[in-house]
């Protein structure tokens, strides 16, 4: 896939799980797009994540005060 959309709850002890299961799955230089709460340490957790697992160039967008939208993208030769 070109994009990949999460707009569901992962429970917290199984997101990088998830993370490594969505990158075999989006296809090289794709766009992971998760919904999350606007909570910073929310947000700080899932880039370190991300990072971790081979995606890079995260980016934070403010929907509204409560929501917004994490995006990364797979590297073309990153990772697993």
């Amino acid at each position: 896939y070109d994009y990949l959309f999460v707009d569901c709850k992962v429970e917290s002890n199984k997101e990088e799980q998830f993370l490594k299961k969505c990158h075999s799955t989006i296809k090289n230089g794709g766009l992971i797009i998760i919904f999350t709460p606007n909570e910073s340490s929310t947000i700080e957790r899932l880039t370190q994540l991300l990072e971790e697992n081979y995606y890079v160039a995260t980016n934070f967008i403010e929907i509204d005060s409560n929501s917004g939208v994490l995006i990364s993208r797979k590297m073309h030769g990153w990772g697993g």
